[in-house]
């Protein structure tokens, strides 16, 4: 059986766990910069819905946004962050989740609960839509010049944040998992795995079982093997066999 018809059996029973927007220091692990604008001086109060467009600077994932929003009286507030396609807040939707914040003057970071392949090259934007309340957000005059925010003369104080690491790099394999494996309980096996495909391990005739569910959210995930569009072809020939369990945030 072949790689892709094996994946595609297992990941049809793929659960996505959801990460809430955090306030520790260690919310970054495992992302690098991409996108910023450190320059402020302006506000923009008592904002129902807000937007500010970029333009990715490198091929991965954006798995983080910063901004300075707040909310513009003394209340708690919700609002639905969106990232969309292109610049504006009509594009296509990559990505949506509910964020929440109160009213102090500070950076605050949310992180995806669903990271947004991006391009580089391309622009996208990220919207505050439908805050309860109104919000303040910290701009500066035009400073950042691949991207605007909802007024065409100022941009956004932010930051975009991208996974920076990937389950290949040795550091997260778990090379103890061989051609003669039988079984994946953790996620650094479940890399091994895809790594040895990749580099010419067909495991032919064999089965894998899976024995535990795996969380693949801390770095990108590689996808195994390719179905032969040029080069040399690298497969899997045996059986994965989920066994009841999940494989969850394959980015």
């Amino acid at each position: 059986m072949s790689i892709k018809h094996t994946w595609t059996a297992v990941l049809a029973t793929v659960a996505v766990a959801c990460l809430l927007p955090l306030s520790s220091p260690g919310q970054l692990a495992g992302m690098a910069l991409d996108q910023a604008n450190d320059n402020f001086g302006y506000y923009f109060y008592n904002s129902s819905s807000a937007w500010q467009s970029f333009t990715a600077g490198t091929n991965g994932h954006l798995a983080a946004i910063q901004a300075y929003v707040y909310a513009t009286d003394d209340a708690d507030w919700s609002a639905t962050l969106e990232v969309r396609q292109g610049q504006g807040a009509s594009g296509v939707l990559l990505a949506s989740q509910t964020v929440t914040g109160d009213n102090t003057n500070q950076r605050r970071t949310f992180v995806l609960e669903n990271p947004v392949r991006q391009t580089a090259g391309n622009q996208y934007t990220f919207v505050f839509r439908n805050a309860s309340t109104g919000l303040t957000v910290r701009a500066s005059a035009n400073a950042y010049a691949a991207g605007q925010c909802h007024h065409a003369s100022y941009d956004y104080n932010f930051k975009t944040w991208v996974l920076a690491s990937d389950w290949s790099e040795a550091a997260y394999r778990d090379a103890s998992f061989t051609v003669d494996s039988t079984e994946i309980g953790t996620a650094a096996q479940l890399a091994q795995f895809a790594w040895l495909i990749n580099n010419g391990a067909r495991f032919n005739h064999q089965t894998i079982t899976l024995t535990a569910d795996i969380n693949l959210g801390a770095h990108y995930w590689v996808a195994a093997g390719n179905w032969p569009w040029g080069g040399a072809e690298l497969l899997f020939n045996g059986t994965l066999d989920g066994a009841g369990h999940t494989v969850a945030n394959v980015f």
